[in-house]
């Protein structure tokens, strides 16, 4: 079996069963496909040994690639040989032989009070779209959601007053964020919207007719 024919069973079973978030698939593939299966498609995967490793990071490193994308690849190619090994039930490479790179430690960049007062500043709440851009922000900011996360809540836990809401984050990992009462009070304290979040889009909208 070839690594191309390998990894097409990879992310085949990646979406199947693996758990992964949608993200992360388009992460793995991309890592795969952009450097694993450039370099190794055609070779049987019983022959991908250490030093072809040693030959994958060479190439990233003359490519200039950062560290925490040799990272991502090196990572992505364990979890391949790791499905490899327990699902195909072929002959590969032990992921344990691989070495990792150090990443440097990460930069933690925050807002300020006064960067936060700053934004808030500049979307006055006068208008339906300045209300709806606010509430976001306020969810963001009390909850530290990412976005995406944000923006694919629904109404049910605004509507039920839960205490905790579970998301599904990078690596179809869920964990429960607490309760968020600014983004509630943003919109529906002023009376400006009936529904906070819609089912279709996840943003806020529809004014109030009550």
């Amino acid at each position: 079996m070839t690594i191309e024919d390998a990894t097409t069973l990879f992310q085949s079973w990646a979406r199947a069963e693996g758990g992964y978030s949608k993200e992360s698939l388009v992460k793995y593939k991309d890592c795969m496909n952009s450097w694993v299966v450039r370099h190794f498609g055609g070779l049987d995967l019983s022959r991908f040994d250490r030093m072809s490793v040693v030959s994958l990071r060479s190439a990233m490193v003359e490519a200039n690639t950062g560290i925490n994308r040799q990272y991502g690849v090196l990572m992505t190619l364990k979890g391949f040989l790791k499905f490899c090994r327990t699902v195909l039930k072929v002959e590969a490479l032990n992921p344990a032989e691989i070495l990792l790179p150090k990443r440097p430690r990460p930069h933690v960049q925050y807002l300020t009070n006064e960067e936060v007062s700053q934004i808030y500043s500049a979307i006055p709440p006068t208008t339906f779209i300045n209300l709806r851009l606010r509430a976001l922000i306020d969810v963001l900011l009390t909850t530290g959601l990412r976005v995406s996360e944000a923006l694919s809540l629904e109404r049910l836990p605004f509507e039920t007053n839960q205490r905790e809401v579970e998301v599904v984050g990078k690596g179809g990992k869920p964990r429960a964020i607490p309760p968020w009462r600014n983004g509630l009070k943003t919109a529906n304290g002023r009376g400006v919207y009936k529904n906070i979040y819609s089912e279709e889009m996840g943003i806020l909208k529809m004014p109030a007719t009550d």
